[in-house]
């Protein structure tokens, strides 16, 4: 595919998009940065670049890790949700602090035991690690967030 580089760069990402190379790239998760005359088999892909299909990874600021002891449950808001963070001997867990049952605060009114946590509004249980219910009434599972740690700050992926 020849482009006309005097074209506007609107003009020039119609064309690109139009293309059947760019097609070929698109399927397999790649976009054309301005030409897509190159085989995206070829080693060599030239102008295309690699996107990820989803956004990259955020990870947020919440706590100091001196801030949770072992055992303990605290929560943050982060963008409008209250996100639980439990510490399990120095392993640190990200999870959602509403149950999905009735939606009690699971860091005021849960109960952690080891990798477990049981909401004490009706006793439904949790895997804090894959938000796994464990135990009835709840049937939804907990969303789980990724945690790093950066020197004393303890970090959610969002």
């Amino acid at each position: 595919m020849q482009l006309d580089h005097r074209a506007s760069p609107k003009a020039l990402a119609a064309a690109i998009a139009a293309s059947a190379s760019a097609r070929k790239w698109q399927n397999r998760g790649f976009s054309c940065d301005l030409m897509c005359d190159t085989d995206p088999n070829e080693a060599n892909a030239g102008t295309a670049s690699r996107e990820l299909n989803d956004m990259a990874p955020e990870f947020l600021t919440l706590f100091k890790t001196s801030q949770i002891a072992s055992g303990m449950v605290v929560s943050a808001d982060v963008r409008g949700l209250r996100v639980a963070v439990a510490n399990i001997g120095g392993t640190y867990y990200a999870f959602d602090d509403t149950c999905t049952h009735e939606q009690c605060s699971l860091s005021e009114q849960g109960e952690l035991a080891h990798t477990t946590i049981t909401c004490t509004c009706h006793n439904a249980e949790f895997d804090i690690r894959t938000g796994k219910v464990l135990a009835p009434p709840a049937v939804i599972p907990l969303k789980v967030f990724r945690t790093r740690i950066d020197g004393d700050l303890l970090q959610i992926e969002i």
